[in-house]
């Protein structure tokens, strides 16, 4: 999955991330600079702990917008 993420461009990768509350959560803990970061970065950032963190109903809705994303490229 998070080579998936990876894939996305930013604009689909960002919507995907503030859909699921607890990868949002830990960007937003470091303010504007971790949003600038994860933007600069977010293709080769290692998301499986994050992820790996996730219930899995957020697995789940995790994947869905992955592949909604994918599709509307």
């Amino acid at each position: 999955m998070q080579k998936d993420l990876q894939q996305l461009n930013w604009k689909q990768f960002k919507s995907v991330l503030v859909a699921i509350p607890k990868l949002k959560a830990e960007v937003d803990a470091y303010g504007p600079l971790g949003w600038q970061y994860i933007r600069e970065n977010y293709s080769t950032y290692g998301w499986k702990k994050s992820i790996d963190k996730l219930d899995e109903t957020q697995k789940k809705r995790l994947a869905e917008l992955i592949q909604n994303a994918k599709s509307l490229r």
